[in-house]
């Protein structure tokens, strides 16, 4: 006889506790980010092939981004509304009298992941073994047959059987009646327990996302490897490694240089490694949020927003007060104008060229964007490199070089960035930590006014209509209104961030990067159709 498969329910009915709303805006729990997605896709990709239909609960003030949308559509995830504040046992007998009257049921609580080798069985429980000092529900049978849950913290002085958070029962019919009587969710744990014998089911993986603390040792564990170098952890440190050794080598050099002035915007380095085959070098492990993440997942007010952006500024106007003697030698080399020479020109024509001949194009080739046609690809690259002065010794810094959203983290705490990844040379093989700060500044405005973070995690809403024909979604910044409108008032240096300069080099940005995107060829479409949505923005701004 074959076994029914179970429908799943993802309570995430409620708000995530304050310390973590502190830090990410007011977010259901299974919204959080993690990986560069939300938990919810993790969360679904666990249990996908053991469930059937899918639900989950959301507050009913929660407002769903255009993107989420999209993803739960993606998913074939169905939501249920429920009143934030309701008691989890409530919110659980709500969401099950709106379900389609499963027979089974395995129920996931909203802050949590599990992975496991096998299907959870009907009648069992995740469970796994803690000796932390967090409130959770430990596990007992105190007359060898029904379950005992019990909410609370122990001592921490031993090993802790713990309930995970996902729950597998033969009978939804009988566990909604438990829910009806007890009224606490724990309590109808137990009393289905009682008439149907529940077991235990230590699982290979538990994270959990409930707790702040928690919440950071677990997005540690999934840490995300890049395609260009390997990136691992063991939560002390952060140990990048690259076939590139000059590349290594001279990011080395940009952290051993920083000026006294900045060291408390970058986490602290720890050791190079000039390993033949394998340089590396490692810097503290930094348990906080990436802009990328509150940008694109969170929900952080203006006023929040202001001070995260007031300290990348400060940073950028720190990183202008290197003593001059310190630049002198470089002026004397005619640095400034190679610069420009190296980064801003050369580089933009090479890649581009490279991409138009990848795709069999010319200097002519039209595309067309949310159905407006383009001007002439090249055109917009000869236009934009024509509206960026060349670099002077007044631009000269001490220059990050890719000063994007996803390379820089706030600490809350301290209240300022930390800022990590720093390009650290012009020319390959030659180390240099200065440069030209509107480059600086275009790699910021690439975060906030360009999306880059926003296509990178393919919430855009793009679509690839035909060779030449792309569809970009017009909402896909909508709900970044408040940074947008924050971005566009702020000043530098007594002017406007947002320059028609800026822009320029913004969308320079997005065209030089096409050919290293060579493996992902909707990507490539994606930042194509976003770099002529900033061309057209460039008229009507400010000289």
């Amino acid at each position: 006889m074959s076994r029914e498969t179970p429908d799943l329910l993802i309570l995430s009915g409620a708000y995530c506790s304050a310390e973590i709303t502190a830090e990410f805006g007011a977010l259901p729990p299974a919204f959080l980010p993690v990986a560069n997605k939300l938990l919810l896709e993790l969360q679904v990709a666990a249990l996908r092939d053991d469930v059937g239909q899918i639900y989950i609960t959301l507050p009913s003030s929660f407002h769903v981004k255009p993107a989420d949308k999209r993803l739960m559509s993606t998913l074939n995830v169905s939501v249920i509304r429920t009143a934030s504040e309701l008691p989890l046992a409530k919110a659980a007998e709500f969401a099950l009298k709106h379900l389609s009257k499963p027979s089974s049921l395995m129920i996931l609580f909203g802050d949590t992941l599990v992975s496991h080798d096998s299907a959870l069985a009907p009648d069992h429980f995740a469970v796994s073994n803690t000796s932390e000092y967090f409130q959770w529900a430990d596990v007992s049978r105190p007359n060898n047959k029904s379950v005992r849950l019990d909410m609370g913290y122990k001592s921490g002085e031993r090993v802790r059987t713990v309930a995970c958070g996902l729950f597998s029962f033969s009978s939804a019919p009988e566990f909604l009646h438990c829910l009806e009587t007890t009224g606490d969710f724990l309590a109808a744990v137990e009393a289905y327990s009682v008439e149907r014998e529940l077991f235990e089911e230590p699982v290979a993986e538990w994270y959990d996302f409930g707790h702040l603390p928690l919440l950071y040792r677990s997005r540690r564990e999934m840490l995300v490897s890049r395609d260009f170098n390997t990136v691992i952890s063991d939560g002390n440190k952060v140990t990048k490694f690259s076939t590139d050794r000059s590349k290594i080598r001279a990011e080395v050099e940009w952290y051993l240089n920083i000026p006294p002035h900045l060291r408390s915007f970058l986490p602290q380095f720890i050791e190079f490694s000039d390993h033949a085959k394998r340089p590396s070098y490692s810097c503290e492990y930094l348990y906080l949020p990436t802009l990328a993440e509150l940008s694109v997942f969170g929900r952080l007010p203006r006023y929040v927003w202001r001070t995260i952006l007031n300290s990348c500024l400060e940073f950028l106007s720190l990183c202008r007060t290197v003593p001059e003697s310190e630049l002198t030698p470089l002026n004397e080399v005619n640095f400034a104008s190679s610069y420009y020479a190296e980064i801003i020109v050369n580089k933009s024509i090479s890649r581009f060229s490279t991409f138009i001949k990848s795709r069999g194009w010319s200097r002519s080739t039209i595309i067309e964007v949310n159905g407006v046609d383009s001007p002439p690809l090249w055109d917009i690259l000869d236009t934009c490199l024509s509206m960026i002065s060349p670099t002077s010794t007044l631009d000269l810094a001490y220059s990050h070089g890719d000063f994007f959203f996803g390379n820089s983290f706030f600490d809350f705490r301290a209240g300022k960035i930390k800022v990590i990844d720093p390009r650290g040379s012009v020319f390959p093989g030659k180390p240099t930590v200065y440069g030209d700060y509107r480059y600086d500044l275009a790699k910021l405005s690439h975060s906030v006014i360009g999306g880059y973070d926003v296509l990178l995690a393919n919430r855009a809403g793009f679509e690839t209509l035909g060779e030449q024909r792309f569809r970009l979604s017009e909402d896909f910044l909508s709900t970044q209104d408040d940074l947008l409108n924050l971005y566009k008032d702020l000043t530098f240096l007594g002017n406007p961030v947002l320059s028609r300069e800026i822009i320029a080099m913004t969308c320079l940005l997005f065209l030089s990067m096409l050919p290293l995107h060579a493996e992902q060829k909707s990507r490539q479409d994606a930042f194509l159709a976003n770099a002529v949505r900033l061309y057209n923005l460039i008229e009507g701004t400010p000289v």
